[in-house]
């Protein structure tokens, strides 16, 4: 399904047209838009091997930890707001 068809489907639950939409149709539609909007609150990366971050959600690699190991840390600064991979918004407050 895609999320023009959620979109729509959604917006015929508030509409008259909503009888023309079947319950698999609008449970399939109901579970996107849940597994989008789950997406958009803040997640801490999990930091794996002592090396880099990685999005909690799908696992893609979002920082390395070490700008010069093991000398110096990266800037949580410039950790990416979300994930390139899943879109998961993630959270760089409080790691250290």
């Amino acid at each position: 399904m895609t999320p023009q068809e959620v979109i729509d489907i959604l917006k015929m639950f508030t509409t008259d047209e909503f009888q023309r939409c079947t319950s698999s149709e609008f449970d399939d539609a109901i579970y996107v838009a849940i597994e989008a909007l789950e997406k958009q609150i803040p997640k801490q990366p999990k930091e794996y091997e002592d090396k880099y971050y990685a999005c909690p959600n799908c696992g893609n690699v979002t920082m390395m930890k070490w700008e010069r190991y093991p000398d110096r840390l990266m800037d949580k600064s410039n950790g990416l707001p979300y994930c390139l991979g899943c879109g998961q918004c993630l959270d760089w407050e409080g790691i250290e």
